[in-house]
């Protein structure tokens, strides 16, 4: 067997696997081995994952990709600035999470027409929000982090940054001198 086949196959053994007693049990045993400082999500916040897995990632194959790989997301935030900074300069990241604070919603098409609306570049916007959504530049679709975490969680997180952007300049600041 190849890579390609063993990858289908447990695409396929995660699909159908039982959340009580599969995936809960070995999602949880994951999270203490290799998580150890993250506290134990409840029941109801694994499933979402799941469902959320199930639904939107078609290339999810392996229950160690959550605590070793691409979706450890799912049990972090963001607590520095050096991959928000990577894509934008700390004065555009400020405007732009302050935006997101009080924009009227986090749909796309609304993001997309408001960043057309004051010149900046839809893609940067992009990059900012998914950053300091999930620390990564790469991801899900926009759409689905919003829809998974809720506006109220994103508004949290874009606070959040702001405040960790303003606290780091001071001791870059501090540094300088």
């Amino acid at each position: 067997l190849d890579q390609e086949i063993l990858d289908r196959y447990a695409r396929m053994a995660f699909q159908r696997a039982d959340f009580e007693t599969e995936l809960l049990p070995t999602i949880i045993r994951l999270i203490k081995r290799d998580l150890p400082n993250v506290q134990e999500p409840d029941a109801a916040h694994l499933r979402k994952i799941v469902d959320f897995l199930k639904a939107n990632e078609e290339s999810f194959a392996y229950l160690s990709s959550l605590t070793k790989g691409d979706f450890q997301w799912f049990f972090s935030k963001p607590t520095t600035v050096e991959r928000l900074l990577s894509v934008s300069d700390r004065e555009n990241a400020l405007t732009a999470l302050a935006y997101l604070l009080e924009c009227e919603s986090l749909d796309v098409s609304a993001l997309k027409r408001d960043a057309e609306e004051r010149g900046w570049k839809y893609t940067k916007l992009l990059a900012v929000i998914r950053v300091t959504l999930i620390d990564s530049t790469k991801g899900p679709p926009i759409k689905e982090l919003v829809s998974f975490f809720g506006e109220k969680e994103c508004r949290k997180r874009f606070k959040d940054m702001i405040d960790i952007l303003e606290s780091s300049s001071g001791a870059v600041l501090a540094m300088n001198k």
